[in-house]
C-alpha cells in the first residue's frame, strides 16, 4: 500500500517538481495542498509562480489575489503579481502593485533596522 504524504512532505515534493521544471506536476500538488490548507498564502504564491513559469498569467493573478488577501502586508506577493500584470500588458495594475510592494518592503526594512538598534 502506498503511504499518504503529509502536507509538509507534499509541499517538499511539489518544490522538487518545480525545481526540475515539471510545473504541471507541481501545480497539481499545490492544488492538493490548497484544498487541505486554503489559508496558507505561501502555497497560493508557489502555485502562482509555477503558473507564471508556464505562461498562465491570468490564473497566476487569481492565485496571487488569494495570497494577498490572506497576507495583506507581503511585498513579495505584490511584486509577483506586478510581474504577472506586466506580462499581460496591464501596466496600471502592475504599477500600483509595484509601488505598494516597494513601499511595504521599505517599511519592513525600516522596522528591521529599528529592531537591530534595540537589539544592541
Amino acid at each position: 500500500a502506498r503511504k499518504t504524504l503529509s502536507d509538509t512532505e507534499l509541499s517538499h515534493v511539489a518544490v522538487i517538481y518545480a525545481l526540475v521544471h515539471d510545473f504541471a506536476k507541481a501545480i497539481e500538488l499545490y492544488s492538493q495542498l490548497i484544498t487541505s490548507t486554503p489559508q496558507d498564502a505561501a502555497i497560493w504564491n508557489r502555485r502562482a509562480t509555477c503558473r507564471m513559469l508556464t505562461g498562465d498569467y491570468t490564473q497566476a493573478i487569481d492565485d496571487l489575489d488569494n495570497a494577498i488577501r490572506l497576507n495583506t502586508d507581503s511585498s513579495y506577493y505584490l511584486l509577483n503579481r506586478s510581474k504577472a500584470f506586466m506580462k499581460l500588458h496591464q501596466y496600471k495594475n502592475a504599477g500600483q502593485d509595484l509601488a505598494k510592494g516597494i513601499r511595504f518592503a521599505a517599511e519592513q526594512a525600516k522596522m528591521g533596522d529599528i529592531f537591530m538598534e534595540f537589539g544592541q
